[in-house]
């Protein structure tokens, strides 16, 4: 009975990609970080039924700082995988920019579901993150790695209310001299983006509290171009 831990690496010519493997699957898993056409950058869920019967996974898409809302359905045959958000009509290849999250909204026969998201400008920049599971939403949620005008780094990253009640979220810097702390009331099911695009150099952490609903979260960062400088974190539930 030996225990494993996996580790997946996705890479070509230009980038490179990662993601740890599932030991649990969820039902109704949560992507918080969705972006499409947005600076050229697209996003890609694959999502895989760990279960042993075929299930009906519709993903909802909830708009954030710019785009629409939308759905997407697909059935998934027990052990096989689908890919999301590449082609629907919110967050395709192509469209509109969207910036903002997306979960599972219906399992029709209550599957384990694993997925991760690639992030991607289909050049030379690419990050991937676990989904993860609404039930381990909580209060609080962290980021231990929050950057501005860092020698060209910048980080950005959404909270989500999977909750089903209003939150209003306070966001906290740590130290001093970086982005100002601010509160921000987020609907049931609905997500806020946070950039820390200021001109001050700034290297800390953030921590986001909700009165009211339940967080979770996923940050970004980006570098100066010329090599993949993108990469991607799930936040902390406490």
């Amino acid at each position: 009975n030996d225990s494993i831990a996996t580790t997946v690496v996705q890479q070509n010519a230009t980038q490179l990609l990662a993601y740890n493997g599932f030991t649990t699957g969820a039902t109704e898993p949560v992507m918080p970080l969705v972006q499409a056409n947005n600076f050229n950058f697209v996003t890609g869920i694959q999502i895989q039924n760990t279960g042993n019967t075929n299930t009906s996974v519709t993903v909802s898409y909830v708009a954030g700082s710019a785009g629409s809302n939308c759905t997407e359905t697909a059935s998934i045959a027990a052990g096989a995988s689908e890919t999301f958000a590449l082609s629907s009509s919110c967050t395709g290849i192509g469209g509109a920019t969207f910036v903002g999250a997306a979960s599972v909204t219906n399992n029709s026969n209550n599957q384990p579901l694993a997925a991760i998201v690639n992030q991607t400008n289909l050049g030379d920049s690419g990050s991937a993150y676990n989904a993860i599971d609404s039930a381990s939403a909580t209060g609080t949620v962290s980021f231990p790695l929050i950057m501005q005008a860092n020698f060209g780094f910048f980080t950005g990253f959404n909270v989500m209310n999977v909750g089903n009640s209003a939150a209003s979220v306070n966001c906290t810097f740590s130290g001093s001299g970086g982005p100002a702390n601010f509160t921000q009331s987020i609907a049931a099911g609905s997500v806020y983006t946070a950039v820390q695009g200021g001109a001050g150099q700034y290297v800390g952490s953030a921590t986001c509290t909700a009165s009211g609903g339940s967080l979770v979260g996923v940050a970004n960062e980006l570098g100066p171009a010329g090599g993949d400088t993108f990469f991607a974190y799930g936040g902390f539930n406490q």
